[in-house]
């Protein structure tokens, strides 16, 4: 288990640096700026990046170039367009990432810059592959310091746990721990696979000796963690500053235990590891997509704006 950690602990130092080094900050500020900012400024600033980013699109990825004048498309056409005509696009089906996603990298791009690759959760259906820069990392990372942790009154550098979805111990293997440390980053992990009536006493001793300061991770874990805990009258020795939680969706009754038994506030968070929407928690308990982050259009079965 020790030279887990270490390895853990020498990941977490290169991860910390991939997602708060470089612009990170910069990002920071810009998306704090614009929380203070009146509907027509951000209306502004959303439409002005939509025509940049559909330019570039068009004139440097393969995909769009393609899909869109088949469409009929032009590029006067795309330099045009406003938030309120996104309808004129044809939608990108989820089918078609998943069987090209290399068709979405600009050419300028993967030609000056190292290429991350990411996969989804797959909690809407079926996972995809997402293809970014370490900059466009640090702005999804910056977004939700300010959105999600930061609503929360927190913050993502902040000692913390996370349930998810790696494996802790190898399969077949039901024996304690089932957390490990990443130094670097202050974060325990804790297995999502292993949370059960008789394990549960191994996560709350864990909780309590590291004591983290925000959970994070996915929902319906931290809602068994917190009904386990309630049955068996464990509980924590000290109370966290927030709970911020995604990958499903955090239900009232949900939060209601959280609260009551994890001693915290539950904040939803809704990303995606496209890049593409970043949906929080205000303190009002209202769920808000975020524009300057990535433009969010509800439509119907038939992609017909609703």
């Amino acid at each position: 288990m020790w030279l887990q950690n270490l390895g853990i602990s020498l990941y977490g130092l290169a991860w910390k640096q991939e997602r708060l080094g470089g612009g990170f900050q910069e990002y920071v500020a810009g998306f704090r700026e614009r929380d203070r900012w009146s509907v027509e400024e951000m209306q502004s600033y959303t439409d002005g990046e939509l025509r940049r980013i559909l330019r570039h699109a068009m004139d440097q990825v393969p995909y769009y170039q393609h899909t869109w004048q088949k469409a009929g498309l032009t590029e006067s056409d795309i330099r045009e367009i406003t938030i309120k005509e996104l309808a004129r696009l044809p939608i990108t089906p989820k089918r078609d990432l998943r069987a090209n996603p290399d068709a979405f990298v600009a050419r300028n791009i993967a030609s000056r810059h190292r290429l991350l690759r990411y996969h989804s959760s797959g909690s809407t259906g079926t996972p995809v592959t997402a293809i970014c820069t370490a900059n466009d990392h640090r702005r999804f990372i910056a977004a939700r310091e300010v959105r999600s942790f930061g609503w929360a009154g927190t913050s993502i550098r902040a000692p913390r746990s996370m349930i998810g979805g790696r494996l802790v111990v190898p399969r077949g293997i039901a024996q304690p721990p089932f957390h490990r440390y990443n130094r670097a980053e202050r974060q325990v992990y804790f297995s999502a696979y292993h949370i059960s009536a008789e394990n549960i006493r191994h996560y709350v001793e864990a909780l309590n000796f590291y004591e983290p300061v925000v959970l994070t991770g996915y929902a319906h874990s931290h809602y068994t963690l917190a009904r386990l805990l309630a049955e068996q009258g464990l509980s924590l020795e000290y109370e966290p500053h927030a709970a911020v939680l995604c990958s499903e969706k955090l239900t009232r009754p949900m939060k209601s235990l959280i609260k009551r038994v994890l001693k915290t506030r539950a904040y939803e968070e809704y990303g995606a590891v496209e890049n593409c929407v970043l949906a929080t928690e205000c303190e009002c308990g209202r769920l808000h997509a975020s524009p300057d982050f990535g433009i969010l259009e509800v439509v119907g079965e038939r992609g017909q704006p609703v």
